[in-house]
């Protein structure tokens, strides 16, 4: 059976060039789906109260003929047995987060003379230990671990944490920045931190080696002579569609690392002054949680052509390219195919980030584009490439879902197609088909950091003959413990790899994994010995009646550490129109429901306020989607 092709105008303004796929068979959910009617009501009561406060669009009648909610009844004893244990793993951090309130804020007295050694270990009481990021596992360790009995130091270029996936929301100004972000130093006050970029690691002698900031980098951004700051109100005429040649005009000219590049691995631009002190930090424990970088594969003009999504200074270039782009387009004297191909996007990567930015960006299109730039309307064109499937990580029945969701939107889907160039004015596809842009955006994938492969030859042949190596990994055993470095070395998030287990690589494995190690080291488990870490010396026949109910709450009788259990809640993905796709578990056998359309949109909205890591997040959040919600999106382009 042939498809049918539709041409035409697509909402808000999209050029609609797609191929309609032939009408899907009913999905077949497993053994035990049912449509909970009754529920799906109440979600749809629920729906209408947020819709009527600005959220969330009414769920319809529509949800209920789709089927937008398919539950599934299949419980796994094991799991549920994690999560309890979880639940009250969680009540305890509770605890430890009521009495960190009266604490003061942790002190810095390190050296930063250079080549001068941080203070020997002998001069504090505590155990010290070092973290490396401020990601998703760094960040989860600020949070729970006791500073009472560790001396924590946080040492990154990198002086917060960003909820990653709303990247793509703040790329066209669904949210700010700043709203979706926490200082390392709120997350904790009794942690210290060190701004600071580790160039080396020497696991022998328990030090690593930190690059300060130059005297270059510590001085106020100069702002460049440009046509902007001669004729403010006037675009620049010239189109810069790459980061490189885009990134100094949309952030004030401040020093900024490449695009897609993080935080530990950052490399600093080129200056006349770029001397950086150095000072060694000595550790009794070292947590290595730098996470990866946006991997090119090989591709050529991927680096230099495209813009990606790994942090916040990544968002606002991005947003400021795209109103380069609309802007540029509105210019007297730009022909309608010259505009065309200026409002031609390409997103390369049909995961998670690609499709939210793809969702994003759509909104953008339909809701703020007619309204701002109404001689703009049918000349967009959105085109997504992906050498495999929408939403890999998601089950079959989701995948189509929202591939379905993307096309109804007019966006023109290449499945099965790999880039193998990026050109400055097009995208190479390795079938030979060439794809003119005036914005292409990279969301192929990760790969592993410098610091981490030299990490890896560093400890040797434990790590380089390990599983991990391959994929740039440390390798860690189930205990979060690097292989070849005795217990002192724990890694964890998408930088290491547990030997034998297979794990994502999504924040929610690493906040998990920051958890564990945090408590873990808590709990005063010893990580030196070969088998299970374990509490040695423990005895507390002479404490009081509440100090064993308190040992006995907190370690329920383990005097031996249990294994890194994952517990899988789900995933979700935003698609764009009010709609999304979700999947909720408790857990790798007790899947709970999945859901798309407007159902998933209101669990994925609900999920990612609940998630976000402190009550001004949650409440800035909410506050940026009613703005947006009541006066659209702000183009503003600082």
């Amino acid at each position: 059976m042939h498809s049918r092709s539709r041409r035409g105008v697509g909402r808000g303004g999209l050029k609609m060039s797609v191929q309609t796929p032939p009408k899907p068979k009913e999905p077949e959910f497993g053994e035990g789906r049912v449509a909970d009617e009754e529920l799906l009501s109440v979600i749809e009561l629920a729906g209408r109260k947020a819709a009527a406060a600005g959220f969330l669009p009414v769920l319809g009648a529509k949800a209920k003929e789709e089927q937008d909610i398919m539950w599934k009844l299949k419980v796994s004893p094991e799991d549920v047995l994690a999560f309890a244990d979880r639940a009250i793993d969680t009540a305890e951090d509770v605890f430890m987060h009521a009495t960190r309130a009266f604490k003061p804020a942790a002190r810095m007295n390190l050296p930063l003379q250079d080549g001068e050694d941080a203070p020997p270990l002998t001069a504090t009481k505590k155990e010290r230990i070092v973290v490396l990021g401020t990601g998703w596992g760094g960040h989860a360790i600020s949070k729970v671990i006791d500073s009472d009995k560790y001396e924590v130091i946080y040492v990154s270029p990198r002086n917060y944490f960003v909820f990653t996936p709303m990247l793509a929301a703040a790329s066209v100004g669904t949210v700010d920045v700043r709203s979706i972000t926490e200082p390392i130093r709120m997350a904790n006050p009794c942690v210290k931190y060190v701004s600071g970029e580790v160039i080396d690691i020497k696991p022998g002698d328990k030090k690593v080696v930190v690059a300060l900031p130059s005297p270059q980098e510590k001085r106020p951004p100069q702002m460049p002579v440009s046509a902007a700051s001669v004729a403010p109100n006037v675009p620049p005429l010239v189109h810069s569609k790459s980061p490189a040649e885009g990134a100094t005009a949309a952030t004030g000219g401040g020093a900024l690392s490449r695009a897609g590049e993080g935080s530990l691995s950052q490399e600093p631009l080129a200056s006349l002054d770029d001397a950086k002190p150095l000072m060694e930090l000595s550790y009794d424990k070292l947590v290595y949680a730098v996470g990866t970088k946006t991997g090119t594969f090989g591709v050529p003009g991927v680096r230099e052509n495209c813009y990606m999504l790994k942090e916040a200074n990544d968002a606002r270039q991005l947003r400021a390219a795209i109103v380069n782009v609309l802007e540029e387009a509105c210019l007297p004297g730009v022909t309608d195919e010259e505009k065309r191909k200026l409002l031609s996007f390409v997103v390369i990567g049909a995961g998670p980030t690609g499709v939210e930015f793809t969702g994003e960006l759509t909104d953008l299109i339909g809701n703020d584009v007619p309204r701002l730039f109404p001689e703009l309307v049918g000349l967009i064109n959105l085109t997504v490439v992906s050498s495999g499937k929408v939403l890999p990580m998601f089950e079959e029945v989701l995948q189509d879902r929202g591939l379905n969701l993307l096309q109804s939107q007019g966006i023109e889907i290449l499945l099965g197609s790999a880039a193998s160039e990026v050109t400055k004015e097009e995208v190479v596809l390795k079938n030979g088909k060439r794809i003119p842009y005036g914005l292409c955006f990279w969301a192929g994938g990760t790969e592993a950091r410098p610091l981490t492969q030299s990490l890896i030859e560093t400890i040797g042949p434990e790590q380089t003959d390990a599983s991990g190596s391959k994929r740039g990994q440390i390798t860690v055993d189930g205990y979060m413990r690097a292989l070849g470095t005795n217990g002192t070395i724990l890694a964890l998030g998408d930088a290491s790899s547990i030997q034998g287990v297979k794990m994502p690589t999504t924040g929610q494995v690493a906040a998990q994994e920051g958890a564990y190690v945090a408590r873990l080291l808590n709990r005063g488990y010893d990580t030196s010995v070969e088998a299970a870490p374990t509490m040695t010396g423990y005895d507390n026949s002479t404490a009081g009646q509440m100090e064993k109910a308190v040992d006995f709450f907190r370690l329920r009788g383990r005097l031996s550490a249990s294994p890194f259990h994952f517990i899988n809640l789900g995933v979700l993905a935003y698609i764009g129109m009010g709609q999304a796709v979700a999947e909720v578990k408790v857990g790798k056998d007790t899947p709970v429901l999945d859901a798309a359309g407007k159902a998933g949109f209101f669990l994925w909205r609900s999920t990612y306020v609940v998630k976000q890591v402190s009550p001004r997040n949650r409440i800035n959040v909410a506050v940026d989607w009613l703005k947006v919600r009541f006066f659209g999106r702000d183009i503003t382009r600082l």
